[in-house]
């Protein structure tokens, strides 16, 4: 493990808060400042329902103001009732950091966010990997550079971020955990016995 991977996850496991956002905010922080881009990002994933899909909230988007305006709108929009069960996920992108264009090769044009949204704003690669604890879904946490198709992420730096995934992760699940403990809280405060 080198210094930057063993410096973000020292970082991950020391954030503590007693506010949920807070949590999340730093995780992207602490990504962003480890591994340069444009853009770091982290959408919390809540069910949908009863049913089997889910919904990306709150997105906390760290690093060029210019270039966070323009995504978060697609952000929103794109996100909601999103099927992510672990099986129908590419298995390679659960709780490991993928380097998106090299991944995909020619198809990545083949999804509608990249060619229509993406592409056009000058994206060159994402990091990103998709967070599950046991078969419920914490969040898509990634990264985003602007520039050529040689301004992509570098296999080291891919590392760099595996190496610390389960720091972020840990974070991650404790910020939904304190988030859920929050609204029960106010639950029985504002509806004692349940009523």
């Amino acid at each position: 493990m080198d210094q930057v991977s063993r410096q973000l996850k020292e970082r991950a496991s020391t954030i503590h808060s007693e506010d949920p956002a807070q949590i999340r905010r730093e995780v992207v922080e602490a990504l962003k400042e480890s591994i340069p881009c444009g853009l770091a990002l982290f959408f919390r994933c809540v069910k949908d329902g009863e049913g089997e899909n889910y919904q990306f909230t709150d997105p906390v988007l760290v690093g060029d103001s210019k270039f966070a305006a323009e995504l978060k709108p697609y952000c929103e929009r794109e996100a909601f009732g999103v099927p992510w069960l672990p099986e129908t996920v590419n298995p390679e992108e659960i709780d490991n950091f993928m380097r998106l264009r090299s991944s995909y090769g020619d198809s990545y044009m083949d999804y509608a966010m990249n060619r229509e949204v993406l592409d056009p704003m000058g994206v060159a690669d994402q990091l990103r990997v998709v967070l599950y604890e046991g078969r419920k879904m914490v969040g898509w946490l990634g990264l985003m550079r602007r520039g050529t198709s040689n301004s992509g992420f570098r296999v080291y730096e891919r590392n760099q971020a595996a190496a610390a995934v389960g720091s972020l992760k840990s974070a991650l699940v404790a910020s939904n955990t304190l988030e859920q403990q929050q609204m029960q809280g106010l639950f029985a405060m504002f509806w004692p016995g349940g009523q």
